[in-house]
């Protein structure tokens, strides 16, 4: 079953480290490598987002006592300003690095949603091509 998910601003809630907007590079990312994400932030978003909703399906679970329950699943979700850039395997290539907190519910905590569940998504980038490609993806409990 699909959880459909909604991109949100960061909740007055959210970390304060996760509303610093900071950029890393590692390995070799040029400066003109950077630009040229910023040109395709829209489709960078649009492929986290087509990532988020794809890992959901797969791997949220029925079962209340297990992680992450499809149920206390808000569909919300913000990303955290840290974004990391690094070179992947191949040297054309570009690994983009975010973290998507999805709320959830917790009403033995809290009466309205709350962080609940970070997914972690790696998309590659082929400045040839100009296509962003899920590389990996990850969650853990947050909150």
């Amino acid at each position: 079953m699909r959880v459909p998910m909604r991109r949100i601003d960061p909740p007055s809630f959210a970390p304060e480290y996760s509303q610093r907007e900071e950029v890393s590079f590692y390995d070799g990312v040029t400066l003109r490598e950077y630009q040229q994400l910023q040109q395709h932030w829209e489709a960078i978003l649009a492929s986290a987002h087509a990532a988020i909703e794809a890992h959901l399906h797969e791997c949220a679970l029925d079962d209340p006592d297990l992680f992450p329950y499809r149920a206390a699943l808000s569909g919300e979700y913000y990303f955290d300003k840290h974004v990391s850039h690094m070179k992947a395997g191949s040297l054309r290539r570009v690994s983009v690095m975010l973290e998507a907190r999805c709320l959830g519910y917790r009403p033995q905590r809290s009466p309205t949603p709350m962080d609940y569940c970070a997914i972690g998504i790696t998309l590659l980038f082929d400045p040839d091509e100009i296509r962003f490609e899920t590389f990996y993806t990850d969650h853990r409990v947050i909150g």
